[in-house]
């Protein structure tokens, strides 16, 4: 196999220039004062239009990419990281 193939479980054999692996895991909302007016990165693929700013919770891996896309976009983005 080369950097361009995956196999799947089932044995099939994909390839691609680009692969983007997706762990399916759900997001949490946490609970602050506040917490009400916070979107989840499943909310951010919704948006009809972007913010002109936003705040960007986190400093795990969906955290840092959620605030990469947005800036790239555009948004003028802080991203919060507990330590």
């Amino acid at each position: 196999m080369d950097t361009k193939t995956i196999e799947t479980s089932e044995g099939r054999k994909l390839s691609a220039d680009h692969i983007m692996i997706s762990s399916g895991s759900s997001p949490s909302s946490p609970s602050f004062p506040g917490s009400e007016l916070c979107w989840s990165s499943d909310d951010i693929f919704t948006m009809e239009t972007l913010p002109k700013s936003m705040v960007v919770i986190g400093g795990g891996y969906i955290g840092v990419e959620m605030a990469q896309i947005v800036q790239a976009l555009g948004v003028e983005t802080t991203l919060l990281v507990r330590r």
